[in-house]
Parts: structure tokens; sequence; C-alpha cells
């Protein structure tokens, strides 16, 4: 059975302690439940910390980064649903257009902010515009992993009961 592909837009890929909660925690909680992760930190995959800071101490070249951003593209428009990771001391400006390019083209968009500073200008303590975009995906924000990982659990299953009804009416 086709499973749900999930886009994570995160911000963990930058520092050590963000990939280990990536790799470790969050990324096998969501193939738990059956989903499929597409992931823009793949290319650090088989790196050590040391090779990876290294890559970054040298600015990528407008033709490497556009390649990047295409393949995240076309990740984002592939996916079914997009996870997008909200905490720090602001949202991460790549982290902001991602859920801008999904919401517009109707994906879905769960936030995760577990950060207990508050930023922005809306009463969920994030900026106004990326609450706006997630909201109007038919998405929400959750506090916790926890609640997350409860309502991606839900979707994935509305997800398989609709592929279901679909190849049972193509017979």
């Amino acid at each position: 059975m086709e499973r749900p592909k999930v886009y994570v837009a995160s911000p963990l890929g930058f520092n050590a302690i963000g990939r280990v909660y990536m790799r470790s925690l969050l990324y096998p909680a969501i193939e738990k439940l059956g989903f499929e992760i597409l992931d823009p930190w793949a290319w650090q995959l088989g790196k050590s910390d040391k090779e990876i800071n290294a890559m970054n101490e040298v600015p990528l070249r407008l033709e490497d980064a556009l390649g990047l951003g295409n393949t995240n593209i076309k990740e984002i428009k592939n996916c079914n649903i997009m996870v997008a990771v909200l905490d720090g001391s602001d949202i991460d400006s790549g982290v902001s257009s991602e859920i801008a390019l999904a919401s517009e083209i109707g994906k879905p968009v769960f936030g995760l902010y577990t950060d207990f500073r508050k930023k922005g200008d809306s009463e969920l303590g994030i900026n106004l515009q990326v609450a706006a975009f997630i909201f109007n995906s038919g998405g929400e924000v959750y506090r916790t992993l926890d609640e997350l990982l409860t309502k991606l659990s839900e979707f994935g299953k509305r997800f398989q009961a609709v592929k279901k009804n679909i190849t049972k009416s193509k017979l």
C-alpha cells in the first residue's frame, strides 16, 4: 500500500544537536506511523558533523544552491503533507518559504512549535503570516511532539482510507 509522503521543513540540520533530534527522535516517530519522509537534509546522510561543518564554511555556488532549492521545491510538490518545525528565536526563513509554497499549492501544513519563547504578532506566538499560511492550508500548530504525532496518525488513516476507496472504484 502506498505510504503518505511527508516533507519535514526544519532548521534542524544546521547544528549537531538538531541533527540528533531529527534523526533519532522526530524522523523515526513519523516513520513509525507509516509515512515516507521527504528529507531536505538528505544530502548530509553518511557525513560526520566535522564534514558537514567544513562544507558550510565555504558559501555554496549559486548553481549548487539553486539545485538544492529546486530539489526541495520538487519534494514539496510531491508530498501529501508538510511538517514544519517552528522552534527558534524566530521561524527559520527557509522554513517560512517552504510553508508558503506548501500552503499555496494546497498541501496541509502541520506546525510543531515546542519553543516556549513567544515571537510574532498572534496570540499563538508565531508570525501572523506564517500562522495564516498554516491554518489556510488546513493545518494547525501543535505544542508537543505527541500532539503532532496524534494528528499525523489521523491524517495517515484518512489518506489510506481515501486510497483504498479510489482503488475499489477503479475495480
